[in-house]
């Protein structure tokens, strides 16, 4: 959508209105603003470039907005599911909430809760064949190993112990890399 390497991926009988999508060139600076009003269903933000300050990137619904900056989210009337970065997720009555990678926040909820491996891994898949749309094999390779180490560490935090994590940690992301390639090749 902008200059930051950021795709999106709508959802399935997903109603979706781009409401803002301006890219200023400065001096020294690139501004973008992008605005995304889900009413029905979701999407799959993937921003890979962190934003600059006066850059923003928002996904509202009727029942919140959720502010990214370099992150990866699935978004929707339900709620959303953070897989790298944080999100401000602000709910319609002014209640702000930092929802970070690996967790999730459901419309109407009061705390994040603990995203399953497979929930991120699909959102990951599905933003990582996004990415690859857009011919960047460099914004691919780093969306790729972003996931890979977010999702990795998600399951070295669910191993049972400490000697398991790293085992955990290791399998987990050899098979989100072949996941994220085989999600690319089949696009």
């Amino acid at each position: 959508l902008g200059d930051n390497g950021d795709a999106l991926r709508i959802g399935e009988a997903s109603v979706v209105t781009l409401t803002e999508l301006t890219v200023r060139r400065l001096r020294n600076n690139t501004v973008v603003r992008t605005e995304v009003n889900v009413t029905r269903g979701k999407v799959v933000a993937n921003v890979i470039k962190k934003l600059n300050r006066s850059s923003r990137y928002r996904v509202k619904t009727p029942e919140w907005v959720a502010g990214i900056r370099g992150t990866c989210i699935e978004a929707g009337v339900a709620g959303l599911v953070a897989v790298t970065g944080t999100v401000e997720f602000t709910q319609a009555n002014g209640h702000v909430q930092l929802v970070i990678g690996g967790f999730a926040f459901s419309t109407g909820g009061s705390q994040p809760q603990q995203a399953t491996v497979a929930q991120t891994q699909g959102i990951a898949a599905s933003a990582t064949s996004s990415t690859a749309n857009l011919g960047n094999a460099a914004l691919v390779q780093a969306a790729v190993q972003q996931f890979a180490q977010a999702i990795a560490s998600q399951a070295a935090l669910n191993a049972p112990n400490a000697t398991e994590a790293g085992s955990a940690a290791a399998q987990t992301a050899a098979a989100v890399v072949q996941a994220l390639t085989e999600a690319v090749l089949q696009e």
